[in-house]
């Protein structure tokens, strides 16, 4: 009986919770791992269950929901790389712009058909940003959005990206939201002499 009573508050307690995936800025109740990826450690919330890839030894690596063959697989790649006045451009084509972010087409490396637009991310111990992109070849059916982000904190950027966060032709299935969850939920640790990281790996 006791069980039984415990299993309905227990049930009760889930159903009035806010549902986390209401804002993809709002702080996220999922549990914080610890990763290194090369010279960056951080935290990072599991969303949807994805795996991580990294070590201190290797400056790229990813996290990634599922299979490549599965309807809901998405994925996203990172790297650890030294802050250099280029970066941001080449990984993300944006550029700081006094404590801010903004979309650098400066070269004129978006063209029009790329719908090129300048995402914020803001997280708890860095900032950054990152640009939408749809592709512009094959058919148009096949045709996706990627993102391309750099996170900057101190001298180093966490750059990456997400080749396909939603086919154009089904926006309404976009992972989009997910991958922002990701990304503004990763706090980076300064201090890693004493933080046991588990091996990680993508299967």
């Amino acid at each position: 009986m006791r069980i039984l009573i415990t299993a309905c508050v227990l049930a009760l307690s889930f159903a009035t919770q806010e549902p986390t995936w209401a804002s993809s800025t709002a702080p996220d109740q999922h549990q914080r791992m610890p990763h290194v990826i090369g010279n960056c450690q951080f935290r990072a919330a599991e969303i949807d269950g994805g795996r991580v890839s990294g070590t201190a030894d290797d400056a790229r690596g990813g996290y990634t929901v599922g299979y490549d063959s599965d309807l809901g697989f998405w994925a996203v790649f990172m790297s650890c790389e030294k802050l250099q006045p280029e970066l941001l451009a080449e990984r993300a084509g944006i550029r700081k712009e006094g404590n801010a972010y903004a979309l650098d087409d400066r070269q004129g490396q978006f063209v029009r058909e790329q719908h090129a637009k300048f995402v914020p991310l803001d997280g708890k111990n860095w900032k950054g940003g990152g640009t939408l992109t749809d592709s512009t070849t094959g058919e148009p059916f096949n045709r996706y959005r990627r993102l391309h982000f750099c996170l900057v904190h101190d001298s180093h950027a966490l750059c990456g990206w997400s080749d396909v966060v939603s086919h154009l032709s089904a926006p309404n299935e976009s992972m989009l939201k997910n991958v922002l969850r990701l990304l503004n939920s990763i706090e980076f640790i300064d201090d890693f002499k004493n933080l046991n990281v588990a091996p990680s790996s993508i299967q």
